[in-house]
Protein backbone atom coordinates (compact mmCIF):
# COMPACT_ATOMS: atom_id res chain seq x y z
CA UNK A 1 0.00 0.00 0.00
CA UNK A 2 1.47 3.28 -1.18
CA UNK A 3 1.98 6.22 1.40
CA UNK A 4 -0.53 8.26 -1.11
CA UNK A 5 -2.99 5.75 -0.32
CA UNK A 6 -2.66 5.88 3.75
CA UNK A 7 -2.35 9.75 3.22
CA UNK A 8 -6.06 10.06 1.19
CA UNK A 9 -7.38 7.58 3.67
CA UNK A 10 -6.40 9.02 6.74
CA UNK A 11 -7.41 12.63 4.85
CA UNK A 12 -10.87 11.22 4.20
CA UNK A 13 -11.47 9.76 7.85
CA UNK A 14 -10.47 13.41 9.60
CA UNK A 15 -13.14 15.13 7.12
CA UNK A 16 -15.64 12.42 7.56
CA UNK A 17 -15.61 12.10 11.20
CA UNK A 18 -15.70 16.31 11.47
CA UNK A 19 -18.23 16.45 9.16
CA UNK A 20 -20.49 13.77 10.59
CA UNK A 21 -19.71 14.49 14.19
CA UNK A 22 -20.44 18.46 13.83
CA UNK A 23 -23.72 17.29 11.84
CA UNK A 24 -25.48 14.72 14.26
CA UNK A 25 -23.95 17.63 17.44
CA UNK A 26 -26.36 20.57 15.59
CA UNK A 27 -29.28 17.48 15.25
CA UNK A 28 -28.20 16.74 19.15
CA UNK A 29 -28.51 20.69 19.91
CA UNK A 30 -31.77 21.30 18.32
CA UNK A 31 -33.26 18.29 19.74
CA UNK A 32 -32.34 19.01 23.56
CA UNK A 33 -33.90 22.41 22.80
CA UNK A 34 -36.47 21.21 21.67
CA UNK A 35 -37.16 19.35 24.47
CA UNK A 36 -35.88 21.61 26.98
CA UNK A 37 -33.21 19.73 28.03
CA UNK A 38 -30.59 21.98 29.70
CA UNK A 39 -27.38 19.90 29.63
CA UNK A 40 -26.19 17.22 27.07
CA UNK A 41 -23.99 14.74 28.95
CA UNK A 42 -20.70 13.89 28.11
CA UNK A 43 -21.84 9.74 27.65
CA UNK A 44 -23.44 10.83 25.03
CA UNK A 45 -20.82 12.84 22.55
CA UNK A 46 -18.53 10.06 23.28
CA UNK A 47 -20.87 7.58 21.93
CA UNK A 48 -21.88 9.63 19.42
CA UNK A 49 -18.44 10.15 18.80
CA UNK A 50 -17.66 6.56 18.44
CA UNK A 51 -20.65 5.36 16.27
CA UNK A 52 -19.38 7.96 13.87
CA UNK A 53 -15.94 7.14 14.01
CA UNK A 54 -16.65 3.54 12.84
CA UNK A 55 -19.89 4.38 10.41
CA UNK A 56 -16.98 6.65 8.95
CA UNK A 57 -14.21 3.97 8.90
CA UNK A 58 -16.85 1.30 7.30
CA UNK A 59 -17.90 4.15 4.73
CA UNK A 60 -13.87 4.97 4.01
CA UNK A 61 -12.92 1.17 3.71
CA UNK A 62 -15.17 0.20 1.29
CA UNK A 63 -15.52 3.46 -1.10
CA UNK A 64 -11.60 3.90 -1.11
CA UNK A 65 -9.06 2.05 -2.84
CA UNK A 66 -7.42 0.78 0.58
CA UNK A 67 -8.60 -2.31 0.72
CA UNK A 68 -11.12 -3.09 -2.21
CA UNK A 69 -9.97 -2.07 -5.89
CA UNK A 70 -11.97 -4.20 -8.34
CA UNK A 71 -15.64 -3.49 -6.75
CA UNK A 72 -18.24 -1.20 -8.53
CA UNK A 73 -19.75 1.45 -7.39
CA UNK A 74 -22.99 -0.95 -6.47
CA UNK A 75 -20.65 -3.49 -4.90
CA UNK A 76 -19.52 -1.33 -2.64
CA UNK A 77 -22.76 0.26 -1.59
CA UNK A 78 -24.31 -3.10 -1.13
CA UNK A 79 -21.39 -4.21 1.26
CA UNK A 80 -21.43 -0.43 3.03
CA UNK A 81 -24.95 -0.74 3.53
CA UNK A 82 -25.48 -4.37 4.86
CA UNK A 83 -22.10 -3.96 7.13
CA UNK A 84 -23.22 -0.89 8.66
CA UNK A 85 -26.48 -1.86 9.20
CA UNK A 86 -25.39 -4.36 11.40
CA UNK A 87 -22.82 -2.13 12.75
CA UNK A 88 -25.43 0.55 13.71
CA UNK A 89 -27.88 -2.04 15.18
CA UNK A 90 -25.21 -3.32 17.42
CA UNK A 91 -24.44 0.42 18.37
CA UNK A 92 -28.09 1.36 18.80
CA UNK A 93 -28.03 -1.92 21.35
CA UNK A 94 -25.15 -0.52 23.40
CA UNK A 95 -26.12 3.10 23.46
CA UNK A 96 -29.66 2.02 24.66
CA UNK A 97 -31.32 2.83 22.15
CA UNK A 98 -33.26 -0.03 21.47
CA UNK A 99 -34.43 -1.99 24.96
CA UNK A 100 -34.38 -5.33 25.32
CA UNK A 101 -34.76 -7.14 22.07
CA UNK A 102 -36.59 -4.12 20.39
CA UNK A 103 -40.43 -3.98 19.39
CA UNK A 104 -41.19 -5.48 15.66
CA UNK A 105 -41.92 -1.68 14.99
CA UNK A 106 -38.98 -0.66 15.82
CA UNK A 107 -37.10 -2.64 13.66
CA UNK A 108 -39.14 -2.12 10.56
CA UNK A 109 -38.40 1.42 10.85
CA UNK A 110 -34.88 0.85 11.10
CA UNK A 111 -35.27 -1.59 8.30
CA UNK A 112 -37.66 0.50 6.07
CA UNK A 113 -34.79 3.83 6.35
CA UNK A 114 -32.21 1.04 5.25
CA UNK A 115 -34.10 -0.14 2.15
CA UNK A 116 -35.40 3.30 1.19
CA UNK A 117 -31.93 5.18 1.40
CA UNK A 118 -30.25 1.94 -0.19
CA UNK A 119 -32.53 2.59 -3.46
CA UNK A 120 -32.32 6.15 -3.21
CA UNK A 121 -28.49 5.71 -3.40
CA UNK A 122 -29.20 3.28 -6.64
CA UNK A 123 -31.23 5.85 -8.21
CA UNK A 124 -29.35 8.91 -7.85
CA UNK A 125 -26.35 6.52 -9.06
CA UNK A 126 -28.26 4.96 -12.15
CA UNK A 127 -29.45 9.10 -12.86
CA UNK A 128 -25.81 9.93 -13.07
CA UNK A 129 -24.64 7.07 -14.74
CA UNK A 130 -26.91 7.88 -17.51
CA UNK A 131 -26.17 12.06 -17.87
CA UNK A 132 -22.06 10.69 -18.00
CA UNK A 133 -22.92 8.11 -20.43
CA UNK A 134 -25.02 10.85 -22.87
CA UNK A 135 -21.97 13.44 -22.18
CA UNK A 136 -19.04 11.17 -23.38
CA UNK A 137 -21.62 9.77 -26.07
CA UNK A 138 -21.88 13.21 -27.32
CA UNK A 139 -17.92 14.00 -26.67
CA UNK A 140 -17.15 10.46 -28.45
CA UNK A 141 -19.15 11.67 -31.70
CA UNK A 142 -17.36 15.57 -31.76
CA UNK A 143 -14.17 13.42 -31.46
CA UNK A 144 -15.00 11.36 -34.58
CA UNK A 145 -16.60 14.12 -36.92
CA UNK A 146 -13.77 15.69 -36.19
CA UNK A 147 -10.98 12.83 -37.52
CA UNK A 148 -13.28 13.12 -40.59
Amino acid sequence: MSREKIKKFLVWMRNGVSISFTWLALLLLILSIALGLETISVTVLVQMLVFVTGGVFLFTLLFSDVAIRKLGFVGRLTSFMLIFSVYEGCCFYLFGLFHGEGSFLQWLIFAGIIVILYFLCIGIFRIYSRRKEVEYTQALQRYQQKQM
